[in-house]
């Protein structure tokens, strides 16, 4: 290592007041047992450090051409955590009594090729993030920032830390792989690892007023106040893994979005914008049964893959005055359309398809729970339900050789509650209740328009949509549907009237 000192001063009562420290390659190596069960290594490589001194305390440092690595895990050579660095300039960095600056203005400022994590295991109270040795990496390049760090007198109770102001911070594009996202509850995003995400530009911008996206510390139970925006570019992620909790597993899909907006807000205030997002290619298991499958993907040749598209999804956090009740939390979804879902349940014979749905804007109030959606619009659905598999998984077993009219409608009773059962699994009763709206829909020929209110439809309505030949009615006896025909019979002449009433009913 060349060290080249030029100038240096110093006095008893001001300490060192001038002078220039510049170094050639240097090379700094750090490894050793920090704890029982953490082990650190650690390098840093620069082609020029240098130090000026002035009055006053004031340090203006730059470092040019570094790299260098950071690990941390139980033994040597074995990381849990593991970050490189390529390409490093710093800038100037310019310390004072009151602040620190890095990339002042007339001055350069901090500069990186390229910042790679390639290994991590962090574990949060509603948080985790893994990569896994070799499997994967969140790589960043083309990083450009300035900053400033302004400080309280030393001292000051609480610390010095005043505020930070990003002045800039651009991040040309990010890459990832590998990584799994751990929201808990048995939520969990995966991205694959052998297929990389790629993220556009990512930008801060100013507050309003402010020299920079600012972080502040408030010196109260809010702790640190953030203002400001963040910019992010158009997002892929190709085979994006997913776990819902028992409700959706060992799901897949692909990802998209034109870009994303987030605006930190006075008072704890946010809004966020995601701009086109598309989830399409999707394939997911359904609840704990292997046999339910959902699909949205296969599209023929020459149309867009089947998939979830929005214009946007939108959330807003209002902010909370001090000693207030908590801000509002809102979601929207706009623009919404699904196309392609396939809905298998081989386990009862039932095949849902729906060609296209297109929702109008939906949206939802975290806080209180209420939610509105406007319209939902079906087209092209099919639906088949194998009855052989649903009554007995195979063919249908002898019938007795006498029952009783009473017998067979007990009989065919208890087979529709079992399907009653095995549909309550998927909770659709509770969402069923609080429907209000139309239901529309065609069945060949006719047009079936439906009124819903809290769930329930006027089964009147029913009867009335019926073709004009059919010979029976809908009515209400007890707590059934019954769908009641009258059918015309002969006997001889003189023979007692006989019953012309038939009946089919389902529960209610």
């Amino acid at each position: 290592m060349n060290v080249n000192l030029r100038g240096l001063r110093w006095s008893r009562a001001a300490g060192l007041v001038a002078g220039r420290l510049t170094t050639g390659a240097t090379r700094l190596e750090i490894a050793g047992r920090v704890s029982e069960a953490l082990h650190v290594d650690a390098a840093l490589w620069a082609a020029q450090l240098t130090l000026s001194f002035g009055r006053g305390g004031r340090v203006q440092a730059r470092v040019i051409g570094g790299e260098g690595h950071l690990g941390l895990g139980p033994v040597a050579g074995e990381h849990e955590q593991h970050i490189g660095l390529q390409g490093l300039d710093t800038g100037l960095i310019s310390i004072g009594p009151d602040r620190i600056e890095i990339g002042p203005d007339g001055a350069p400022g901090l500069s990186l090729a390229n910042l790679a994590l390639d290994a991590l295991n962090w574990q949060g109270e509603s948080l985790g993030l893994r990569i896994r040795p070799g499997e994967g990496a969140v790589s960043l390049t083309g990083i450009t920032a300035r900053a400033r760090i302004d400080l309280h007198p030393a001292g000051t109770p609480g610390g010095r830390f005043r505020r930070l102001l990003l002045r800039e911070v651009v991040v040309q594009e990010t890459r990832a792989s590998g990584l799994l996202v751990d929201l808990h509850d048995g939520v969990t995003i995966r991205l694959d690892p052998d297929r990389e995400a790629v993220v556009g530009e990512l930008r801060l911008r100013p507050a309003a007023g402010q020299e920079g996206f600012l972080v502040e510390a408030t010196r109260s139970a809010a702790g640190l106040r953030i203002l400001g925006g963040l910019d992010i570019g158009a997002i892929s992620a190709p085979r994006v893994g997913f776990d819902i909790g028992t409700f959706l597993q060992h799901g897949s899909g692909d990802f998209g979005a034109a870009g994303l907006t987030l605006d930190f807000l006075d008072l704890g205030g946010l809004r966020l914008n995601l701009r086109e997002p598309t989830l399409t290619a999707i394939r997911a298991q359904v609840t704990a049964d292997a046999r339910r499958e959902l699909r949205l993907l296969g599209a023929p040749a020459g149309r867009p893959e089947y998939g979830l598209r929005f214009t946007s999804i939108g959330y807003e956090q209002d902010p909370t005055t001090p000693g207030g009740p908590p801000g509002g939390r809102r979601l929207a979804l706009r623009g919404g359309e699904i196309s392609g879902l396939t809905f298998d349940d081989t386990g009862i014979g039932l095949h849902v398809f729906v060609e296209q749905g297109l929702l109008g804007d939906l949206t939802h109030d975290l806080n209180s729970g209420a939610g509105e959606l406007p319209s939902l619009d079906i087209r092209n659905a099919t639906f088949s339900l194998n009855l052989a598999t649903l009554l007995g998984g195979g063919p249908a077993a002898a019938p007795p050789t006498s029952t009783t009219a009473a017998e067979r409608r007990a009989g065919m009773e208890a087979k529709w509650d079992a399907l009653l059962r095995i549909l309550d699994t998927y909770h659709l009763g509770e969402v069923i209740d609080s429907l209000n709206g139309r239901i529309d829909f065609d069945v060949d020929d006719y047009e079936v328009r439906l009124s819903v209110q809290n769930g329930a439809v006027d089964y009147r309505r029913l009867t009335g949509a019926l073709p004009w030949w059919t010979p029976g009615r809908f009515v209400i006896e007890g707590d059934e549907l019954i769908y009641r025909v009258r059918m015309p019979t002969f006997g001889p002449e003189g023979a007692p009237r006989p019953r012309t009433t038939s009946t089919c009913s389902a529960g209610g």
